[in-house]
C-alpha cells in the first residue's frame, strides 16, 4: 500500500503543476492577444471624424506614423509638424505633450483613438501609399490644430 503511494506521488505533483502553469499562460495569452504594437498604427491615416469636446483638430488631417516613432501631422494648406509618439499596450502617447490615446481599431482601414486625458474620440481611415503622403518637413510649427494638443 505504502509502495503504490510513493508511486503515484510525483505523478500527482507533475499534475499539479502543470494545471497551475495553465494559470500563467493563458494570463500571458490574453496579453499578447489583446495588446496592440506601433505596428499597428504604421502607415499614413487621414481623420473622417472626431467627436467630444475640445475639438481642436483639424478637418481633414492626415497624419502619418512612422516606424521610427515620429508622427507628422497635417492639416489642408498648412505646414506640417513632427512628433515623437510611442504606441504600446493599446495606448499611443503623444510624448512631448503626453497627450495619451486609447487605441480601440487599429486594422489595415481604420484607426479609432479615444481620448485618456483628453475628451475625443478621433476615426481615421488609411490612406493608400499610392495617395498623398504627408510631407517630411521637418519645422516644429504651431500644434494648435493637431491631435497632439
Amino acid at each position: 500500500m505504502m509502495i503504490s503511494k510513493l508511486k503515484r506521488r510525483p505523478a500527482l505533483i507533475i499534475l499539479y503543476m502543470f494545471i497551475l502553469s495553465l494559470a500563467f499562460v493563458a494570463g500571458d495569452c490574453e496579453d499578447i492577444l489583446n495588446s496592440l504594437v506601433q505596428g499597428d498604427v504604421i502607415g499614413t491615416w487621414s481623420l473622417q471624424r472626431q467627436e467630444g469636446s475640445g475639438q481642436d483638430v483639424c478637418e481633414g488631417e492626415v497624419v502619418e506614423f512612422r516606424d521610427d516613432g515620429t508622427a507628422i501631422l497635417q492639416c489642408p494648406g498648412q505646414g506640417s509638424i513632427t512628433r515623437d509618439y510611442t504606441a504600446n499596450n493599446n495606448v499611443l502617447t503623444y510624448t512631448a505633450s503626453n497627450v495619451q490615446y486609447t487605441i480601440q481599431t487599429a486594422n489595415a482601414t481604420e484607426l479609432v483613438l479615444v481620448g485618456i486625458n483628453v475628451t475625443r474620440t478621433l476615426e481615421y481611415s488609411k490612406v493608400s501609399s499610392d495617395n498623398n503622403r504627408v510631407s517630411g518637413d521637418k519645422t516644429s510649427g504651431d500644434n494648435s490644430n493637431s491631435s497632439e494638443k
